[in-house]
Parts: C-alpha cells; structure tokens; sequence
C-alpha cells in the first residue's frame, strides 16, 4: 500500500513540474525576443557570425600556408641533412686518411727502430773489429821495430862488405903499399887492422905521401875507409874521440890547422881546395892529430 501511495505522489510531482515548464518557456521567449531587439546583443551576435564565417573559411588556406612552411621546412632539414650527410662523409674520409698516415708512421717508427738497432749493432761490431785491429797493429808495430833493429844490425854489415868490397878494388900497388897498415886477404884482417887508431893515423900519412899518385875514385875509396874505421873507434868509448876538421874552400890558410901540396902557392891566402880533411881529437879538447892537406 505505502509503495502505491509513493507511485502516485511521483506522478503527481512529474505532472506538476511539465505545467509548470510550460508556463515558463513562453516567457523565456518574450524575453529573448526583447533582448535581440537591442543593438549591443545584435552587434556582438554579428561578430560571433562573421568570426565564425572566417573560422570555416580559413581551414583550408591555413592548411595550405602550413603545407608550404612545412615543405620549407623539411627542405631545409634536408638541406641540413645532406651537409651534414657530407661533413660525415668528409670527417670519415679524413678520420680514415688520419688512420693511414698514424700506421703508416707507425710502421716508419718500427723500421727507423729495428734499422737504428741494427746500426747500434753495426756500431758495435765495429767498436769491435777496430779494438782487435788496434790490438793487432800495435803487435805489428813491435815487431816492424824489432824486424827495423835486426835490419839495422844487417846494414852495419852490409856497410862493411860493402866497405871492403870497395877497398879490395884498389890498384894492386896501392893494395901493396898499404899492406903494412891494413891486409885486405881477408874481411877479418881487414876490420881488425883498420879500428886500431895507430894504423888509422898512419893510413891518413899514406894517403897524404901518394896524394899526388892517386886518382879521384882511390882517394874516395880511401876517404870512406877511414870514415868508417873512425866512426868504429869512436863507437868503442862513452864519447867520440876523433872526427874530421872542419875545412872549406874558401877559409884563409893556417899554418896551425892546414898543410900545402906541393904545386900550392908560397905566399898565404884562401883555400882552393881541400885534398885531405885533417884529424882532430875531441876528448881532449880538439887537440890536432893531423893538419888537413889543402891547395893554396
């Protein structure tokens, strides 16, 4: 029962609502009607009007004028894309170039490296071979200047053979003559006669007393012989005792150190030319042993 009676109180509520909607909306008219008579509502609804005719209108030409910025637009990303596409491009070419040139001169490193390492050996394989070859030489050295000592012993001898050689090829009368102060039979007479200083002195005599009957080649021959038995008797003390006087052509004679030939002039004057270079003894203060024999 109480649901009924809440059934019928809705409806009635409902019914009272409508009539009372239908009351109202007549009035709502009469009222809008008034107020689109005046001026103010009616300019403000014709701008809603023509701001609606340009918002149905513009769409299309928006659309196309953003169409167009957007194509700019891409274009230019393109544009940019590209050059940028190339910078890539380029920055890898020369990143690549980069690569080449740090291998390649990395590669030059390694080989500068191993061809100093193998001129460091060089070096010292050179250090090596000249140390051995100093080493070498300086035995060489020692042994040139023994082998310079033995020859030297051997050119005294030579000296000597060669000595007596010379003297043997004298003229048989010279040979005999001098037998007495010097025997040429044999090389050991020979030298054994000739370093005494008795028969040195008295070979000079012998040369100054056949002066005159001697040739030039037997007065040289003569000369080195007394030369080298000199030099012999002097080698036998601590100093020299004998040695020729000191005679040029030139010098003014002197009774004291110089003795005339034969067909010299009788008056003094200079020297014309030294036959027989004298004999001074040095150990006791140039004592002359034998004036040298000269022409005037």
């Amino acid at each position: 029962m109480q649901d009924k009676k809440s059934k019928d109180e809705k409806s009635k509520d409902e019914k009272s609502k409508d009539e009372k909607s239908k009351d109202e909306k007549p009035e709502f008219k009469d009222k809008l009607l008034t107020a689109l008579q005046d001026s103010e509502i009616q300019s403000e609804i014709r701008k809603i009007i023509i701001s609606g005719e340009k918002s149905d209108a513009a769409p299309s030409e928006i659309g196309s004028a953003k169409n167009e910025e957007l194509q700019n637009k891409i274009e230019e990303l393109k544009s940019e894309l590209e050059q940028m596409r190339n910078e890539n491009e380029r920055i890898h070419a020369e990143s690549k170039l980069l690569k080449q040139k740090n291998q390649s001169m990395a590669e030059a490193k390694t080989a500068a490296e191993q061809q100093c390492e193998e001129q460091r050996k060089e070096l010292e394989d050179q250090k090596m071979k000249l140390k051995q070859y100093e080493e070498y030489a300086a035995k060489q050295a020692v042994q040139l200047k023994d082998i310079q000592n033995e020859i030297s012993g051997y050119r005294v001898f030579d000296e000597a053979v060669t000595l007596f050689r010379s003297y043997c090829s004298l003229p048989s009368d010279v040979l005999r003559k001098a037998a007495s102060i010097i025997r040429p039979e044999s090389a050991d007479l020979f030298f054994a006669m000739g370093c005494q200083k008795d028969n040195v002195l008295a070979l000079w005599d012998f040369m100054k007393s056949e002066w005159e009957r001697l040739g030039e080649s037997e007065t040289k021959i003569l000369l080195e012989t007394l030369t080298y038995f000199l030099k012999m008797i002097n080698n036998q003390y601590q100093r020299p005792i004998f040695q020729w006087m000191d005679c040029h052509v030139g010098d003014p004679f002197d009774d004291k150190l110089h003795i005339r030939t034969a067909d010299s002039s009788r008056y003094s004057g200079e020297i014309r030319q030294v036959c027989i270079p004298g004999i001074v003894n040095v150990y006791n203060g140039e004592t002359v042993v034998r004036k040298s024999l000269v022409i005037v």
